[in-house]
């Protein structure tokens, strides 16, 4: 008979020797370990190998990425993701506050229809790299809820947004607070920087999209480590979320309503917005499907069942 100590929960075991070097499970907390050859050594803890990733990763994303956009059953989140730019466009800066006595009452149509679009876009962009890592053939289904349910996925998915840009983009700014204070920071030096916190934002874009919890943002660990294990093909698809989210960002910036605005500049610059929604969805897929492909390369970070034990 072979004794000796769970190595998890250090509770006493006894077995038989014939098992000696298989593997076995605890019955009082289920950690899985190879049984020592002697009496009184330590048990190692078994840890399944890696799974080899999904195949044809470049193929799905540059060829198949583009199909699932324009499949049938696709069709009302493309709609969607057109008639949101639309909105902005027209109405995004618009301002019918007017003046009552000493009152002014605010009429500020264009915030509300910022925070609606953007809001309502930032949602589905993250509803579609959870979509994409289980059901990679077409876009998510329109589902966002009536009411309180509406308008908290609205702002909570724009915060949500906001906080994946602004954690990408805070390694470079903390390194360009360091170099500054001791006087090493060259003009050229802040481009470098602000390229290298770019690639960063895929990275928290997949954290918030697959609904893993807030605790992971700061495993950087994990997430420096699953960016080093799967390198070529992260770099991939953080290069197409940069060149995206750049195209949707700069179409951001101008409206119907500007005093310049003719009806060609009208018709390009809305053309560049849903362009640049479109591009968007093309990006976020490609996360969920960096996601899908790798998840058993990084299961601690990619799972969409995490263990709050990690």
């Amino acid at each position: 008979m072979l004794t000796f100590n769970c190595p998890k929960c250090d509770r006493f075991c006894a077995v038989v020797e014939d098992y000696a070097g298989k593997r076995v499970r605890c019955t009082h907390c289920g950690c899985r370990f190879i049984v020592p050859n002697q009496s009184g050594q330590k048990a190692a803890i078994y840890i399944d190998p890696p799974e080899p990733p999904l195949p044809h990763f470049y193929r799905v994303v540059l060829l198949e990425n583009w199909k699932g956009l324009f499949r049938k059953e696709s069709l009302a989140g493309l709609v969607f993701c057109i008639v949101m730019p639309c909105f902005q466009f027209f109405l995004g800066d618009l301002d019918y506050s007017f003046t009552m006595g000493r009152f002014r009452p605010p009429l500020i149509v264009g915030w509300i229809t910022q925070i609606i679009t953007l809001g309502g876009l930032s949602w589905y962009f993250f509803q579609t790299i959870g979509s994409t890592f289980l059901y990679p053939e077409a876009l998510p289904e329109l589902d966002i809820g009536f009411g309180f349910e509406y308008f908290g996925n609205l702002f909570k998915s724009l915060y949500l947004f906001i906080v994946a840009v602004v954690l990408a983009l805070m390694p470079g700014m903390i390194a360009g607070a360091f170099l500054e204070s001791r006087n090493l920071l060259p003009g050229w030096s802040q481009v470098i920087l602000f390229i290298f916190s770019c690639f960063f934002l895929a990275l928290f874009l997949a954290l918030f999209g697959m609904e893993m919890p807030s605790w992971i943002i700061f495993r950087v660990d994990l997430l420096i480590g699953a960016i080093l294990k799967t390198i070529r093909p992260y770099m991939v698809t953080a290069l197409i979320t940069i060149i995206s989210f750049g195209i949707w960002l700069t179409s951001l910036w101008t409206f119907y309503t500007n005093k310049d605005m003719t009806i060609f500049k009208s018709l390009l610059h809305l053309s560049w917005r849903i362009v640049g929604a479109i591009l968007m969805l093309y990006a976020m897929r490609t996360i969920g499907f960096y996601c899908r492909h790798y998840a058993h390369t990084c299961p601690r970070l990619w799972s969409k069942k995490q263990d709050s034990s990690l």
